[in-house]
């Protein structure tokens, strides 16, 4: 199983002008499936990697093998969504990136990548709902799932063209919302929707 962290600004990597792979292919971000945190339990903030940052994204299940996937036929090899909280340990991030190092293990802490219950995708039937999370009881951000899914096809299809895609695999779309510092005592929990897939306590 992969957990793939994606954004879609790749092509800011690409300052020759010509086409490249850097033009179709979404910058990704591999976290460990060591990572993965399921059914409600607990984040632990480790005290060693110093200040830890959290963020909420729409996160999508894999459901088949599929490779070289054209973007029309993408709907038809994600099978669930729900919501996930990314936490990054910020400031260990900072400081490999001005080193000129890869700060993937800012992002591989054990339970760094809280993912909600899945909701199975049936034709477009969640495309209209929202999108809410709250951290503590305040509400982090309120959104439309159109305008997080729109465009997923087409990183499906890039993704696919130089890697497979298995069934299990996991994608982490942009944040939803401003991040967040995590504390410990702070509960976390998000909707899609009136479905709570996200509930969880930092600590």
């Amino acid at each position: 199983m992969k957990i793939l962290e994606l954004n879609n600004g790749a092509s800011e990597c690409n300052k020759t002008g010509a086409v490249s792979l850097f033009d179709k292919v979404p910058a990704v971000a591999l976290r460990p499936d060591s990572s993965l945190l399921k059914d409600g339990k607990p984040f632990f903030v480790p005290d060693i990697m110093g200040r830890v940052s959290g963020q909420i994204c729409l996160c999508v299940r894999i459901g088949r093998l599929g490779k070289a996937i054209p973007a029309r036929f993408a709907y038809r090899y994600v099978d669930a969504l729900t919501l996930a909280a990314c936490f990054t340990a910020t400031a260990c991030a900072e400081t490999l990136m001005t080193c000129g190092r890869c700060a993937d293990v800012a992002r591989s802490m054990d339970g760094a990548t809280a993912v909600g219950k899945f909701l199975p995708t049936t034709d477009d039937c969640w495309r209209n709902v929202s999108l809410r999370y709250e951290v503590n009881g305040a509400e982090g951000g309120l959104h439309v799932l159109n305008d997080w899914i729109d465009g997923l096809d087409e990183m499906i299809e890039a993704l696919s063209s130089v890697m497979s895609l298995r069934e299990g695999d996991l994608l982490l779309t942009c944040g939803i919302g401003d991040a967040f510092e995590a504390r410990p005592n702070t509960h976390i929990s998000g909707y899609v929707g009136e479905h709570r897939v996200l509930n969880f306590n930092v600590k």
